[in-house]
């Protein structure tokens, strides 16, 4: 393949349009776990409220699962989706490595977002979230798993769309 054609090239510079609320995927490193120990998990929960009460972001519903996490989120006007992503991930691995005692990386390069343009396709994404550990075989039922937006914890605290 030539330089600057195909999938990365498509994927270098998007920032992704303002307004839109975004489904987003973005994967640990092999062996790192982000459930393990809590505080991890809590760590990166507790980050993401950091982000959306500095009004970087609308958190509408989350889950960090062992090896990934998944977050719909509608960035602010003056973030772009790859700011918001770059501070959640630098912050919630600067913790995590001081909680752990490591220096080395969290999360790998890049994420996955899917825009989110109708209220099905929101209704959709919620539920998929929640789902996610118990389709894991995490939980019997979604509000059991203590990192998501569907525990009772953090179900009040998300922002509306």
């Amino acid at each position: 393949m030539r330089q600057g054609h195909g999938y990365s090239a498509l994927r270098k510079g998007r920032t992704g349009a303002v307004g839109y609320t975004y489904l987003v995927t973005t994967r640990a490193t092999p062996n790192r776990s982000l459930a393990k120990p809590p505080e991890v998990a809590k760590g990166i929960c507790d980050t993401l409220l950091w982000i959306r009460d500095q009004g970087r972001l609308a958190l509408h519903g989350f889950v960090v699962m062992p090896d990934h996490i998944h977050l719909i989120i509608t960035p602010s006007h003056s973030q772009t989706l790859s700011k918001v992503m770059h501070l959640l991930k630098s912050y919630s691995a600067q913790e995590s490595n001081a909680i752990l005692g490591l220096k080395d990386s969290m999360w790998q390069a890049g994420f996955h977002e899917q825009a989110l343009r109708t209220g099905d396709a929101m209704q959709h994404a919620v539920e998929y979230v929640a789902r996610n550990p118990v389709d894991a075989g995490l939980v019997a039922k979604a509000q059991d798993w203590p990192y998501s937006s569907a525990h009772e914890g953090y179900s009040g605290l998300m922002d509306a769309w």
